[in-house]
């Protein structure tokens, strides 16, 4: 199963998008579970844990897609974003959010069923290699690749989190952790300096 997210101000590119999805589902025998918001600022707010995709629109009223594409990144790492647009400008900015493509409006169904499975397929390799958890920290929620942890720290009442190239403070105990990681081989090994 996959978890996708459309996120446009337009209902009827929403509709249209999701009877694509259902399309492509009946025809590749695929399982979607489909989220739908009319704003990036609904979206960012309620962000949903585990998105594997988002189909997410620049031009919209508020927020706009591309910097919410921004804020998403500094969430999650993994999830992968096409944009469904008519602002091909926009196209070398996408670079910088690591967005898997653009879709041109009005979205024709040959070329989003080509985009979406080479989009899955990306997610299933993704997949494959890497084993993802979640962190949240109040209403936020982080997703961290396991193999990218270097070790966690407690700071007052937070964990620093170490990883390859940054590091993320979230609020919480160590135990949260060692119990979500010890299936991955992490152990607590606690010192108390005098």
């Amino acid at each position: 199963m996959f978890r996708i997210v459309i996120c446009d101000d337009e209902m009827g590119i929403r509709n249209t998008l999701h009877v694509f999805l259902d399309r492509y589902a009946a025809e590749h025998e695929e399982t979607f579970d489909i989220q739908e918001f009319q704003s990036a600022n609904d979206l960012l707010k309620e962000y949903p844990e585990n998105a594997d995709l988002i189909l997410l629109d620049i031009k919209m009223q508020g927020i706009d897609g591309m910097a919410a594409a921004r804020e998403i990144r500094a969430r999650d790492t993994q999830v992968c974003i096409i944009f469904i647009t008519t602002m091909y400008q926009y196209a070398i900015e996408g670079y910088a959010v690591r967005a898997f493509g653009f879709i041109r409006k009005p979205v024709h169904y040959s070329e989003f069923s080509h985009e979406l499975g080479c989009a899955l397929l990306q997610i299933q390799g993704t997949r494959a290699k890497e084993t993802l958890i979640n962190v949240r920290d109040g209403a936020t929620v982080y997703r961290l690749v396991v193999s990218g942890i270097i070790c966690l720290e407690v700071r007052n009442h937070s964990v620093l989190i170490t990883m390859e190239g940054e590091q993320l403070e979230v609020r919480g105990q160590i135990n949260q952790f060692e119990e979500m990681l010890s299936a991955y081989g992490f152990s607590v090994h606690m010192r108390h300096i005098w």
